[in-house]
């Protein structure tokens, strides 16, 4: 095609030509690198939010983070709906609930093969984590074994083991 002089500065070397499909947006283009981007982030997030995440979710990380074996798992009783308190397995005599504080004695047992302790202290941290039930259940379980059990709370802002055994 031949070249039309406008002026003499502008010329036409050919004229504007309409295109046959956008050139921008392209959608199939956005949604693809929009999805690549939400992945990476959301995964980028996944991977902080775990790295952040201090809890101790299992036994062996216990064991792994102090360095000493763990001797026994309790399960998590459910809660009175009346008074919202765990429930006592010495109440309930239900075995099952019983089975983990026997299984806690007999591996206790076991680790004091070689020097038997006086004494043992079950504590925590917060108030509510179950040292009273921990308390009782594993001072039964010792006693019925024909141990001489002698139970202290020393929880001095809110001693509960007296009422567990109606004291």
């Amino acid at each position: 095609m031949a070249s039309t002089r406008i002026n003499n500065v502008l010329t036409v070397r050919s004229p504007a030509v309409l295109p046959a499909k956008p050139a921008y947006p392209r959608p199939l283009l956005m949604v693809t690198v929009a999805l690549a981007v939400g992945a990476a982030v959301g995964l980028g997030l996944v991977f902080l939010i775990e790295q952040m995440d201090n809890k101790v979710k299992s036994p062996k990380q216990i064991a792994r983070i102090l360095g000493v074996p763990v001797i026994g798992a309790l399960p998590v009783l459910p809660k009175d709906k009346e008074s919202g308190a765990a429930f006592d397995p010495i109440a309930m005599k239900a075995d099952p609930a019983l089975e983990s504080y026997r299984l806690l004695r007999t591996n206790l047992r076991f680790a004091w093969v070689d020097n038997t302790p006086k004494t043992v202290m079950v504590t925590s941290a917060e108030m509510g984590e179950g040292k009273t039930i921990v308390l009782s259940n594993l001072g039964v379980a010792l006693a019925i074994t024909g141990k001489r059990v002698i139970l202290v709370d020393a929880d001095l802002r809110r001693p509960q083991l007296h009422r567990r055994f109606g004291l």
